[in-house]
């Protein structure tokens, strides 16, 4: 079975949460082509998300908070870039 925490472990899950891009970089993860740089570039938490599906048997509950927090982080992101360019078509 493909568990997480044997496989990483805890701090590497919270580095993921916290640094996606530095830890992708550095850390033991698989290295695509095209998709995987352009994912890296522009939205490294779905990247991540996209990574933990072969742990959703043994961890489910981190597959979805990761989608979880991709899906989240995007809004928000998307907010604060829509609130910036209105700010700067203001001046």
């Amino acid at each position: 079975m493909n568990d997480f925490f044997s496989t990483y472990g805890v701090w590497t899950l919270i580095f993921l949460a916290c640094f996606p891009r530095l830890t992708l970089l550095f850390g033991n993860f698989m290295f695509g082509g095209v998709w995987w740089w352009l994912g890296w570039i522009f939205a490294p938490h779905w990247l991540v998300a996209i990574l933990s599906l072969p742990f959703y048997e043994s961890n489910p509950v981190l597959v979805i908070i990761a989608w979880t927090i991709a899906f989240f982080l995007s809004i928000e992101t998307g907010k604060s870039a829509h609130k910036r360019n209105k700010k700067n078509h203001e001046k």
